[in-house]
């Protein structure tokens, strides 16, 4: 008996290929493949190329987060506005935005992060217009 070749677009486990994503991803870096699958899976997003886009998307906005809120010191703050990146609630470029807005301020990148959370895609208000 002779062992199959097996070949690249062969599905080796049944889960392998699981949500488009290939095995070699799987394999290389489960969890970016995990989250993609996550997000494929949350909004219904068919193509792999984007679904593996937005997940790189917002581990840059993350690793961003990181260097402008450093330290212990704001852990549980990056948390909660890392949770709200990954949920989709924080849109990845926004936060690019905050963080480039308030770079040296930790606490006004926290509190413009979760008011855009809050906000979501309402427009600013006008400084113009007439309060009522």
């Amino acid at each position: 008996m002779s062992t199959p070749v097996l070949r690249p677009d062969d599905e080796v486990i049944g889960m392998a290929n699981l949500y488009g994503i290939p095995l070699h991803l799987w394999l290389a870096d489960p969890a970016q493949a995990l989250r993609a699958m996550q997000h494929m899976a949350r909004t219904g997003e068919t193509n792999v190329n984007q679904a593996l886009s937005t997940t790189s998307q917002r581990i840059a906005a993350k690793d961003l987060l990181e260097l402008a809120m450093p330290g212990r010191k704001h852990a549980r703050r990056r948390r909660m506005v890392t949770k709200r990146l990954w949920s989709g609630a924080l849109d990845p470029a926004a936060l690019v935005d905050i963080v480039r807005t308030h770079e040296a301020n930790p606490e006004m990148i926290f509190r413009t992060a979760l008011r855009a959370v809050i906000d979501g895609d309402r427009p600013a208000p006008d400084p113009g217009a007439p309060t009522a």
